[in-house]
């Protein structure tokens, strides 16, 4: 009886950390369509980007509608990983 208690236990614990470590994970992971294109309104067209460098606070602002479509074509495909530093 002490080792079916045991077992049960340890599913319990196991249950309690997989859970919010799946949810924890699940979360790290995003695309730039996911978090950026998906919000923006179809009728609205992004008509420039303002690219900021943030090791010298250089702008560049693209208002050209083919460099524009290029870029976000470009990062349609890329993995972005959330992180708690500007760095």
């Amino acid at each position: 009886m002490k080792k079916w208690t045991t077992y049960l236990w340890l599913a319990v614990l196991a249950t309690v950390i997989a859970i919010p470590l799946i949810g924890y994970l699940s979360n790290l992971n995003h695309t730039f369509t996911e978090l950026v294109t998906d919000r923006i309104p179809a009728n609205e067209p992004v008509e420039s980007i303002k690219l900021i460098r943030s090791s010298s606070e250089k702008e560049i602002d693209i208002k050209e509608p083919t460099q524009v479509k290029q870029i976000l074509n470009n990062l349609s495909t890329t993995q972005l990983v959330r992180t708690s530093s500007l760095i």
